[in-house]
């Protein structure tokens, strides 16, 4: 435990076996939330243009034709954004098929004894 302004005490991880460097866990003074710019969610105007990309018939033409030639490169790349970041996707289902065994097992702790 170390102190950063002698009032509250932080948590640090394991020092660094390289440097020796011993950075603090959770929520401390030092902690920014992360890099400007490369962090949190899209910003607006992103989605927009993402927006008036989907909307855009050349894109769309490409798009489509991408995916009706399996021998194109962006074959691929088009399947999986068709498949994986649909709007309109159901949602996936799994199921367990045949017979299954379920074991539950209890556990009793007993009294703990703590160290004075």
């Amino acid at each position: 435990m170390t102190a950063i302004d002698g009032n509250s005490a932080i948590k640090t991880a394991k020092p660094s076996p390289r440097s020796g460097v011993a950075l603090p866990l959770g929520a401390h003074a030092k902690n920014t939330g992360g890099k400007k710019g490369r962090s949190g969610r899209p910003p607006n105007d992103l989605r927009a243009f993402l927006a008036a990309l989907r909307s855009d018939p050349d894109v769309q033409k490409a798009f489509r034709e991408a995916l009706l030639d399996c021998n194109s490169r962006g074959f691929g790349a088009a399947l999986r954004i068709l498949t994986q970041y649909d709007n309109d996707k159901p949602a996936e289902k799994r199921q367990i098929v045949g017979p299954t065994v379920v074991t539950v097992q209890y556990v009793r702790e007993g009294r703990r004894v703590s160290a004075s």
